[in-house]
Protein backbone atom coordinates (compact mmCIF):
# COMPACT_ATOMS: atom_id res chain seq x y z
CA UNK A 1 0.00 0.00 0.00
CA UNK A 2 1.33 3.39 -0.90
CA UNK A 3 1.97 5.88 1.86
CA UNK A 4 0.66 8.66 -0.31
CA UNK A 5 -2.67 6.96 -0.92
CA UNK A 6 -4.67 10.14 -1.35
CA UNK A 7 -2.03 12.05 -3.27
CA UNK A 8 -2.73 14.52 -6.09
CA UNK A 9 -6.53 14.56 -6.05
CA UNK A 10 -8.72 17.35 -7.32
CA UNK A 11 -10.20 18.86 -4.17
CA UNK A 12 -12.61 20.96 -6.21
CA UNK A 13 -14.75 17.84 -6.43
CA UNK A 14 -15.45 18.19 -2.72
CA UNK A 15 -18.04 20.87 -3.55
CA UNK A 16 -17.22 22.52 -0.20
CA UNK A 17 -14.43 24.31 1.59
CA UNK A 18 -11.75 21.87 2.75
CA UNK A 19 -9.25 22.97 5.43
CA UNK A 20 -5.56 22.80 4.45
CA UNK A 21 -4.81 20.45 7.35
CA UNK A 22 -7.36 18.01 5.93
CA UNK A 23 -5.68 18.13 2.54
CA UNK A 24 -2.26 17.62 4.09
CA UNK A 25 -3.48 14.80 6.25
CA UNK A 26 -5.10 12.98 3.41
CA UNK A 27 -1.82 13.08 1.58
CA UNK A 28 -0.22 11.16 4.46
CA UNK A 29 -2.74 8.58 5.06
CA UNK A 30 -3.01 6.75 3.20
CA UNK A 31 -24.87 -27.48 -6.78
CA UNK A 32 -26.12 -28.83 -8.60
CA UNK A 33 -29.04 -31.37 -7.96
CA UNK A 34 -29.56 -34.77 -9.58
CA UNK A 35 -32.82 -36.75 -10.05
CA UNK A 36 -33.30 -40.25 -11.41
CA UNK A 37 -36.31 -41.66 -13.25
CA UNK A 38 -38.56 -43.70 -10.99
CA UNK A 39 -37.17 -42.24 -7.79
CA UNK A 40 -39.51 -42.32 -4.77
CA UNK A 41 -41.93 -39.43 -4.38
CA UNK A 42 -40.32 -38.42 -1.13
CA UNK A 43 -37.05 -37.81 -2.95
CA UNK A 44 -38.76 -35.56 -5.40
CA UNK A 45 -40.21 -33.55 -2.56
CA UNK A 46 -36.84 -33.24 -0.85
CA UNK A 47 -35.24 -32.20 -4.12
CA UNK A 48 -37.87 -29.55 -4.65
CA UNK A 49 -37.23 -28.22 -1.17
CA UNK A 50 -33.53 -28.15 -1.84
CA UNK A 51 -34.08 -26.30 -5.08
CA UNK A 52 -36.13 -23.68 -3.28
CA UNK A 53 -33.50 -23.43 -0.55
CA UNK A 54 -30.76 -22.93 -3.11
CA UNK A 55 -32.78 -20.28 -4.93
CA UNK A 56 -33.41 -18.43 -1.67
CA UNK A 57 -29.70 -18.63 -0.85
CA UNK A 58 -28.79 -17.23 -4.25
CA UNK A 59 -31.26 -14.39 -3.80
CA UNK A 60 -29.91 -13.63 -0.35
CA UNK A 61 -26.37 -13.64 -1.67
CA UNK A 62 -27.44 -11.16 -4.30
CA UNK A 63 -28.93 -8.88 -1.67
CA UNK A 64 -25.83 -9.11 0.49
CA UNK A 65 -23.66 -8.46 -2.53
CA UNK A 66 -25.66 -5.36 -3.29
CA UNK A 67 -25.29 -4.01 0.24
CA UNK A 68 -22.38 -1.76 1.01
CA UNK A 69 -19.70 -3.15 3.31
CA UNK A 70 -18.89 0.39 4.34
CA UNK A 71 -20.60 3.56 3.12
CA UNK A 72 -17.58 5.49 4.37
CA UNK A 73 -15.17 3.41 2.29
CA UNK A 74 -17.50 3.79 -0.70
CA UNK A 75 -17.71 7.58 -0.56
CA UNK A 76 -13.98 8.04 0.00
CA UNK A 77 -13.39 5.57 -2.83
CA UNK A 78 -15.68 7.63 -5.07
CA UNK A 79 -13.71 10.75 -4.26
CA UNK A 80 -10.13 9.44 -4.04
CA UNK A 81 -10.22 6.14 -5.99
CA UNK A 82 -10.57 2.42 -5.32
CA UNK A 83 -7.27 2.15 -3.47
CA UNK A 84 -8.65 4.50 -0.84
CA UNK A 85 -11.77 2.34 -0.58
CA UNK A 86 -9.68 -0.82 -0.11
CA UNK A 87 -7.60 0.88 2.57
CA UNK A 88 -10.63 1.91 4.61
CA UNK A 89 -12.26 -1.50 4.20
CA UNK A 90 -9.20 -2.88 5.99
CA UNK A 91 -9.75 -0.56 8.98
CA UNK A 92 -11.72 -1.08 12.18
CA UNK A 93 -15.33 -0.17 11.51
CA UNK A 94 -18.53 0.47 13.43
CA UNK A 95 -21.81 0.33 11.47
CA UNK A 96 -23.29 2.97 13.73
CA UNK A 97 -26.71 3.65 12.23
CA UNK A 98 -27.56 6.21 14.91
CA UNK A 99 -30.17 8.78 13.87
CA UNK A 100 -31.38 12.12 15.17
CA UNK A 101 -34.05 14.50 13.84
CA UNK A 102 -33.75 18.27 13.94
CA UNK A 103 -36.91 20.01 12.78
CA UNK A 104 -38.01 18.22 9.60
CA UNK A 105 -34.55 16.93 8.73
CA UNK A 106 -33.10 13.55 9.74
CA UNK A 107 -29.40 12.90 10.21
CA UNK A 108 -27.97 9.36 10.23
CA UNK A 109 -24.37 8.29 10.85
CA UNK A 110 -23.88 5.44 8.38
CA UNK A 111 -20.61 4.05 9.68
CA UNK A 112 -17.24 5.08 11.12
CA UNK A 113 -13.80 3.69 10.36
CA UNK A 114 -10.57 3.89 12.36
CA UNK A 115 -7.47 3.54 10.21
CA UNK A 116 -3.87 4.67 10.73
CA UNK A 117 -4.67 6.97 13.63
CA UNK A 118 -7.56 8.73 11.88
CA UNK A 119 -11.32 8.37 12.29
CA UNK A 120 -13.27 8.53 9.03
CA UNK A 121 -17.04 8.63 8.74
CA UNK A 122 -20.06 9.18 6.54
CA UNK A 123 -23.56 10.39 7.23
CA UNK A 124 -26.84 10.75 5.34
CA UNK A 125 -29.15 13.73 5.65
CA UNK A 126 -32.72 13.34 4.41
CA UNK A 127 -36.08 15.11 4.51
CA UNK A 128 -39.71 14.50 3.57
CA UNK A 129 -41.55 15.12 0.34
CA UNK A 130 -42.57 18.67 1.22
CA UNK A 131 -38.98 19.81 1.60
CA UNK A 132 -36.41 20.35 -1.13
CA UNK A 133 -33.14 19.57 0.60
CA UNK A 134 -29.95 21.35 -0.48
CA UNK A 135 -26.37 21.20 0.83
CA UNK A 136 -24.60 24.13 2.44
CA UNK A 137 -23.11 26.67 0.01
CA UNK A 138 -25.85 25.83 -2.50
CA UNK A 139 -28.33 28.35 -3.87
CA UNK A 140 -32.01 27.81 -4.66
CA UNK A 141 -31.20 28.99 -8.18
CA UNK A 142 -28.57 26.25 -8.68
CA UNK A 143 -29.39 23.36 -11.05
CA UNK A 144 -30.59 20.21 -9.32
CA UNK A 145 -27.86 17.58 -8.93
CA UNK A 146 -25.01 19.76 -10.12
CA UNK A 147 -22.31 21.76 -8.37
CA UNK A 148 -20.85 25.12 -9.31
CA UNK A 149 -17.93 23.23 -10.84
CA UNK A 150 -20.29 21.69 -13.43
CA UNK A 151 -21.46 25.04 -14.80
CA UNK A 152 -20.26 24.30 -18.34
CA UNK A 153 -21.90 20.87 -18.51
CA UNK A 154 -25.38 21.58 -17.15
CA UNK A 155 -28.12 21.09 -19.79
CA UNK A 156 -30.18 24.22 -20.34
CA UNK A 157 -33.40 22.32 -19.51
CA UNK A 158 -32.20 21.36 -16.02
CA UNK A 159 -34.54 22.47 -13.26
CA UNK A 160 -33.34 24.49 -10.30
CA UNK A 161 -34.11 23.77 -6.66
CA UNK A 162 -36.46 26.74 -6.73
CA UNK A 163 -38.31 25.15 -9.67
CA UNK A 164 -38.75 21.92 -7.70
CA UNK A 165 -39.98 23.79 -4.65
CA UNK A 166 -42.64 25.60 -6.70
CA UNK A 167 -43.76 22.35 -8.38
CA UNK A 168 -44.08 20.51 -5.06
CA UNK A 169 -45.32 23.48 -3.05
CA UNK A 170 -42.37 22.68 -0.80
CA UNK A 171 -39.92 24.58 1.38
CA UNK A 172 -36.23 24.73 0.51
CA UNK A 173 -34.03 23.71 3.44
CA UNK A 174 -30.24 23.78 3.57
CA UNK A 175 -28.65 21.26 5.94
CA UNK A 176 -25.18 20.69 7.36
CA UNK A 177 -23.38 18.06 9.46
CA UNK A 178 -19.82 18.57 10.69
CA UNK A 179 -17.96 16.70 13.48
CA UNK A 180 -16.24 18.86 16.05
CA UNK A 181 -14.40 16.63 18.52
CA UNK A 182 -13.41 13.03 19.19
CA UNK A 183 -13.06 12.14 22.87
CA UNK A 184 -11.26 9.22 24.50
CA UNK A 185 -12.17 7.69 27.86
CA UNK A 186 -9.29 9.50 29.56
CA UNK A 187 -10.65 12.89 28.52
CA UNK A 188 -8.15 13.56 25.73
CA UNK A 189 -9.81 15.26 22.77
CA UNK A 190 -8.94 15.54 19.08
CA UNK A 191 -10.59 18.02 16.79
CA UNK A 192 -8.85 18.62 13.47
CA UNK A 193 -11.67 18.01 11.01
CA UNK A 194 -12.05 17.91 7.24
CA UNK A 195 -15.17 17.06 5.25
CA UNK A 196 -16.89 17.08 1.87
CA UNK A 197 -20.38 16.30 0.64
CA UNK A 198 -22.19 14.96 -2.41
CA UNK A 199 -25.85 14.88 -3.42
CA UNK A 200 -27.33 11.41 -2.87
CA UNK A 201 -30.25 9.56 -4.36
CA UNK A 202 -33.67 11.04 -3.76
CA UNK A 203 -33.95 13.92 -1.36
CA UNK A 204 -30.66 13.17 0.45
CA UNK A 205 -27.17 14.54 1.01
CA UNK A 206 -24.16 12.42 1.96
CA UNK A 207 -21.41 13.91 4.09
CA UNK A 208 -17.96 12.35 4.46
CA UNK A 209 -15.48 13.48 7.09
CA UNK A 210 -12.30 12.68 8.95
CA UNK A 211 -11.05 13.62 12.41
CA UNK A 212 -7.34 13.54 13.22
CA UNK A 213 -4.85 14.64 15.82
CA UNK A 214 -2.85 17.81 15.34
CA UNK A 215 0.34 15.76 15.62
CA UNK A 216 0.77 12.00 15.35
CA UNK A 217 -2.39 9.92 15.32
CA UNK A 218 -5.42 9.27 17.49
CA UNK A 219 -4.51 6.28 19.72
CA UNK A 220 -6.34 3.08 18.87
CA UNK A 221 -9.06 2.27 21.41
CA UNK A 222 -12.15 0.08 21.83
CA UNK A 223 -14.40 3.12 21.61
CA UNK A 224 -14.66 6.87 21.31
CA UNK A 225 -17.19 9.65 21.70
CA UNK A 226 -17.81 11.81 18.66
CA UNK A 227 -19.42 15.24 19.01
CA UNK A 228 -21.17 16.49 15.87
CA UNK A 229 -22.65 19.86 15.01
CA UNK A 230 -25.87 19.64 12.99
CA UNK A 231 -27.95 22.49 11.62
CA UNK A 232 -30.50 23.45 8.99
CA UNK A 233 -32.26 26.61 7.81
CA UNK A 234 -34.73 27.68 5.15
CA UNK A 235 -33.79 29.34 1.88
CA UNK A 236 -36.30 31.25 -0.22
CA UNK A 237 -36.68 30.65 -3.98
CA UNK A 238 -35.07 34.08 -4.38
CA UNK A 239 -31.93 32.79 -2.61
CA UNK A 240 -32.52 34.62 0.66
CA UNK A 241 -31.41 32.60 3.66
CA UNK A 242 -33.58 32.86 6.79
CA UNK A 243 -31.28 32.25 9.76
CA UNK A 244 -32.09 35.51 11.58
CA UNK A 245 -35.02 37.37 13.05
CA UNK A 246 -37.76 38.20 12.27
CA UNK A 247 -37.93 35.00 10.17
CA UNK A 248 -35.42 32.91 12.06
CA UNK A 249 -35.56 29.32 10.76
CA UNK A 250 -32.06 28.35 11.87
CA UNK A 251 -32.06 25.11 13.90
CA UNK A 252 -28.82 23.82 15.39
CA UNK A 253 -27.72 21.27 17.94
CA UNK A 254 -24.78 19.20 19.14
CA UNK A 255 -25.16 15.46 18.76
CA UNK A 256 -23.04 12.89 20.60
CA UNK A 257 -22.36 9.55 18.91
CA UNK A 258 -20.69 6.64 20.69
CA UNK A 259 -18.26 4.57 18.61
CA UNK A 260 -17.38 0.96 19.49
CA UNK A 261 -14.79 -0.93 17.47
Amino acid sequence: MKADLFEKQDLARAFSTTPPLFVEGMNQTLCSLETTEGAPVIKKKVSAALVIAVLILVLLMGVVGAMSLSPTADVFGWFYGQEARATLLAGNSDMVGQTVTLGDVTYTIDDLVYKNGIIYGSATIEAGAYIVLIPEDTAASDPVGYSVFDANTVPASTKTYADLARERNARIVAARLVPSTVWMDDGIAFGHVGYFWRIGEGNTIQYAFEVRAEEGGIPEAAGYQLDIHISNWEVTPADDELPEEPQNTWLRDYWTVILKF
